[in-house]
């Protein structure tokens, strides 16, 4: 069998250092492009202690994946066992052509890098923070025994038009959703699930081949803007499916989005991972006490994993 590595992008919020320069370099850019500097952030930099959670359920579902690389503008999570053999954080600057101004704050530019990892597995699972497995995997979860793909869809498809009050995101997907029409011709295309991504790095060194004049166009963008190509959110499991590199599949999965009826939303992680959910998603959402809520979350992912993943050195989770 084909080795599978894993691929986290990761923000650390306590970098006060950090938080500032991303607050100056943010109003620098609302003015650039003449937008309302009371506009929110395109970008959250929250860190929930969700990275730690993530590697447990690895540990726990998927102890066969080979590497796990942590990609970070710098930051190291202080609980992250840096000498584990198997464990490897990845600077930005390490993996993004020299054009690109660091630091950045754009999750897409970010993403459209990430095949540049030294080492990097043909074969990996591109994840963010908040991704976690819900139950046992093997590598045949993720990819078929020749070594496709397997991309998982939502039920939601992209739309074409929009009426200029869609996220940046949304249009970064429409953006990148024409540039498959033009690759290959005009289509409806499912959005891929926000969940744990199956992806072939050959597939992210075509598109970085193919689309290198936008992406370059991108990168002047420290912050997502509409014309950044979502490659590895949108783009990448399409282009496998057209190039015999994947196919469509599915999996159970579950997003939840946080907000203040903590009850309904620990509730729908009892019942999620009861039921076996493959793939979990705990997402970022409205809070009026955001400390609280989470505390009450991470009390039932301490249930379903309550031991130290073998790249913590020390516990990383509070739930006093």
């Amino acid at each position: 069998m084909f080795p599978v590595d894993a691929v986290y992008t990761w923000v650390e919020n306590t970098d006060s250092l950090f938080k500032k320069k991303c607050k100056d370099d943010w109003e620098e850019y609302c003015k650039k492009m003449g937008w309302e500097r009371k506009l929110k952030y395109e970008t959250l930099l929250t860190d929930n202690g969700e990275l730690a959670i993530s590697l447990r359920s690895i540990a726990k579902y998927a102890p066969w994946i080979r590497n796990i690389y942590i990609v970070t503008n710098g930051q190291v999570p202080q609980w992250l066992k840096r000498d584990h053999p198997n464990v490897t954080v990845v600077t930005h600057a390490e993996i993004f052509p020299t054009d690109v101004k660091v630091p950045t704050y754009n999750s897409f530019t970010i993403e459209s890098y990430i095949q540049n990892i030294p080492g990097l597995a043909e074969h990996f699972i591109s994840l963010n923070d908040d991704f976690f497995l819900g139950c046992e995997t093997t590598p045949d979860t993720f990819f078929t025994k020749d070594g496709l793909a397997k991309n998982f869809f939502s039920s939601e498809w992209m739309g074409r038009e929009d009426n200029g009050s869609s996220p940046t995101y949304i249009k970064a997907w429409q953006y990148s959703n024409q540039l498959l029409d033009e690759a290959f011709s005009p289509a409806c295309r499912a959005i891929p699930l926000h969940q744990a991504r199956p992806m072939r790095k050959s597939v992210c060194e075509q598109l970085a081949v193919r689309f290198e004049k936008e992406m370059s166009n991108a990168h002047s963008h420290p912050f997502r803007y509409e014309k950044n190509l979502a490659t590895v959110s949108f783009m990448a499991p399409w282009w496998s499916v057209y190039t015999n590199k994947g196919i469509v599949s599915d999996c159970a999965s579950a997003v939840i989005r946080m907000g203040d009826d903590t009850q309904s939303i620990c509730s729908a992680l009892h019942t999620a991972i009861a039921s076996k959910r493959i793939l979990l998603c705990i997402n970022e959402g409205k809070m009026s006490n955001r400390q609280k809520a989470w505390k009450e979350v991470h009390s039932v992912l301490q249930e379903y994993f309550p031991e130290l993943s073998p790249y913590e050195a020390h516990c990383a989770i509070t739930t006093n």
